[in-house]
C-alpha cells in the first residue's frame, strides 16, 4: 500500500542527509473497553508520548558473516505515559523503516522488542497527505494489542 507521507519523509531525509535531519513524533494509543450490554465496545485512551526521530541512511551491515542491506530509517526514543498509571513516563524506542524485504517491500514501524508498554511491529496505514512534499500527517497500526496513531510534525529540522 502506498504511503505518500512516508514517501515525502524519506525523500526529504535523503535530500537533507548531510544536515542530520530529525522529525517530531507524537503518539497516542487506544484500547477497547467492553460497552454496556448489547452495545459495541468503547474505544478509550491508553496512553500518549512524544519524541524526536533521527534519520539513518541505508547501509550495508555484516552480521555474523551475513551481508545485509539495511534500509534507511527514522528512529529514536520517546517518553510514553499511560493514562491510568501514576508512574513516571517510560522510554520507548521506535523505528520507521523504508521499504525492504523485512516488511515485504512496505514501510515498517518497529517498537523495541524488550518488555514495555508498547512492543512489536506493523506495516502502517497512512492517512492521505499532499504529494507536494508535506511532512505533517498520521500513521496508524496495531502493536501490543493497542491501536497506535503516530503524528509526524511539519516542524522538522535539517532542511
Amino acid at each position: 500500500m502506498a504511503c505518500q507521507l512516508l514517501d515525502n519523509l524519506f525523500a526529504w531525509g535523503l535530500k537533507n542527509e548531510s544536515k542530520k535531519p530529525t522529525v517530531q513524533l507524537g503518539l497516542i494509543t487506544h484500547t477497547f473497553r467492553v460497552g454496556p450490554t448489547g452495545k459495541p465496545p468503547v474505544q478509550v485512551l491508553h496512553g500518549s508520548g512524544f519524541g524526536e526521530l533521527f534519520y539513518s541512511p541505508s547501509h550495508i551491515a555484516k552480521i555474523e558473516g551475513i551481508v545485509l542491506h539495511m534500509p534507511a530509517s527514522f528512529g529514536g526514543v520517546f517518553k510514553y505515559s499511560t493514562e491510568q498509571s501514576h508512574v513516571p513516563p517510560e522510554n520507548v524506542s521506535v523505528q520507521i523503516s523504508a521499504p525492504s524485504f523485512f516488511f515485504a517491500g512496505h514501510y515498517g514501524v518497529q517498537f523495541h522488542p524488550q518488555p514495555g508498554p508498547i512492543n512489536g511491529n506493523f506495516v502502517p496505514t497512512c492517512l492521505p497527505v499532499s504529494e507536494l512534499g508535506g511532512l505533517a500527517g498520521a500513521l496508524m497500526g496495531v502493536a501490543s494489542g493497542l491501536i497506535v496513531t503516530m503524528q509526524l510534525s511539519d516542524a522538522a529540522t535539517g532542511a
